[in-house]
């Protein structure tokens, strides 16, 4: 709840509006070419980190791995690429939409704000704002990598009359782990590795597959432990301004 002020909520019971938390802006929108493994998108500088929100390709799978800063600004998006199971080069693009929380006032000079206890905007009407259209909370399996039993369990979303949103997928898990020994079992061993993440694939423009996926490969002398690090709780925000 609020300390103070003006609270407006949605029909769902929502807050969309208070006195407490700065709402984000939109700031810019676009579409970015990417390719298989870690890719670049070069955002407007600021030195608050962003929202991101991504339309996927229906052909591979994408997620957020963080975001790059120079000095002290943030500037750019790191977006990972994959496929299932077997990795190949592609290029494909994604949608993607950008919101920031914004202290200082439109030029205009007139419309409705909102401030909190320490003076800061949380909201002008002037601003054009990102709307968070649905939320879905779900729980994803761990995969199973080693070669002969892999297994990349997904969960399907459906927001029915919401039509090619953005999303917002966190938590955002990159991890890694063993496909089948190549050399051993006495020393020196050999293993083939996955890098995996877990991301987004459309399957229609009221359907979203949420999945892990791999996006690069490599061989070490080292067996790391995976799944003691797997995060099973997902949220998906759908998005739009």
């Amino acid at each position: 709840m609020t300390d103070y002020g003006l609270v407006t909520k949605n029909d769902d019971g929502g807050i969309q509006i208070d006195s407490k938390f700065q709402n984000f802006i939109f700031s810019t929108n676009g579409t970015a070419n990417i390719a298989l493994g870690l890719n670049s998108i070069t955002i407007p500088s600021h030195t608050l980190p962003p929202l991101f929100a991504i339309r996927p390709p229906s052909n591979y799978f994408v997620s957020i791995a963080g975001y790059g800063r120079s000095g002290n600004v943030y500037n750019s998006v790191k977006i990972l690429a994959g496929c299932l199971p077997d990795l190949h080069s592609f290029s494909t693009s994604i949608d993607y939409l950008v919101g920031r929380v914004e202290s200082s006032q439109p030029s205009e000079s007139y419309g409705l704000v909102v401030y909190n206890s320490e003076g800061k905007m949380c909201f002008h009407s002037a601003y054009r704002y990102l709307k968070i259209l649905s939320v879905h909370n779900f729980t994803l399996s761990q995969p199973v990598l080693e070669a002969g039993n892999q297994n990349f369990p997904y969960v399907d979303i459906n927001h029915s009359n919401i039509s090619n949103p953005y999303y917002i997928l966190t938590p955002n898990w990159v991890g890694k782990g063993t496909i089948k020994m190549l050399k051993g079992p006495q020393p020196p061993r050999l293993f083939a590795l996955y890098k995996v993440a877990v991301g987004l694939k459309k399957l229609s423009s009221e359907k979203v597959r949420v999945q892990s996926y791999v996006f690069d490969s490599y061989i070490s002398a080292s067996w790391p432990p995976l799944w003691p690090y797997w995060i099973s709780s997902y949220t998906l925000l759908t998005c739009n301004i």
